[in-house]
């Protein structure tokens, strides 16, 4: 191995040992073959080295791009999500307003028979202190037994009428009692549900403001804004329905 390595000539000494006339024309042909070959590779070598130096670049460019969109998607998604509740959040107002739009009709009836009930409740009983309490009883007053009979058996046919009118409306009052029970229950549920999503929303918020936090790029936190709006939103509503809660509530207990 050692002969044939010196027996072969060198790339470097390649010159010298041409003018030492050491190397026949073979050789000459395969060391000048050898160093095309050497130069190639070396070409190779360069191009494959730029590719790669390419291939990187191009490569953090794709992650950058796959950030940003997933960075982008994650944001669509909040907005999706807060849309959806929004929407259910809308279509839970309209039911609601369509049930107290339904009871209202009832409550204004109500307030209309109230103040017939009370006009002749406080009519008959005018009438019975003229007819009874007013009556003369001092020095030799003389009383007509058969016409305070009559106004008696008058006020008792009053009486007997306002009692059956009475009754004619006790049904009507026990649906309403059970209606505005319900609406009282509803009303609880829908408020426990508000709550919760109040607090989904300040988690949500919170995890948003963390991912902001931890991400390099400096964007404007659009969800948590959207999501102060939705619960500025939610204020007026959770109000409006602590105040119909509070006047069922006060309906009933008239009621009953």
């Amino acid at each position: 191995m050692n002969a044939y390595n010196r027996s072969f000539p060198s790339i470097l000494c390649f010159s010298a040992d041409m003018r030492r006339g050491k190397i026949g024309e073979d050789w000459v042909l395969d060391a000048h073959l050898l160093r095309l070959l050497y130069n190639r590779l070396l070409q190779w070598r360069f191009a494959n080295a730029r590719a790669h130096s390419t291939f990187l670049v191009q490569r953090l460019s794709a992650e950058r791009n796959l950030w940003n969109a997933w960075v982008s998607i994650l944001d669509l998604r909040h907005s999706v999500t807060l849309k959806r509740i929004r929407l259910l959040l809308l279509r839970q107002k309209l039911k609601l307003a369509s049930i107290l739009k339904e009871q209202m009709g009832y409550l204004e009836k109500w307030s209309l028979m109230d103040r017939d009930h009370s006009n002749s409740l406080s009519g008959a009983t005018e009438a019975l202190k003229g007819s009874t309490l007013r009556l003369p009883i001092i020095g030799k007053a003389v009383v007509d037994i058969i016409d305070l009979k009559h106004v008696i058996s008058s006020a008792v046919d009053v009486l007997h009428a306002m009692a059956s009118s009475i009754f004619s409306l006790t049904p009507k009052v026990d649906e309403m009692k059970s209606v505005m029970a319900e609406m009282v229950n509803i009303t609880a549920e829908e408020k426990v549900l508000l709550e919760r999503c109040q607090g989904f929303l300040s988690i949500a918020a919170a995890m948003q403001h963390e991912d902001a936090h931890n991400t390099t790029k400096p964007e404007t936190d659009f969800t948590t804004v959207e999501t102060d709006e939705f619960m500025t939103t939610l204020t007026p509503l959770d109000n409006m329905i602590s105040n119909h809660a509070y006047i069922s509530t006060a309906f009933i207990c008239f009621l009953a």
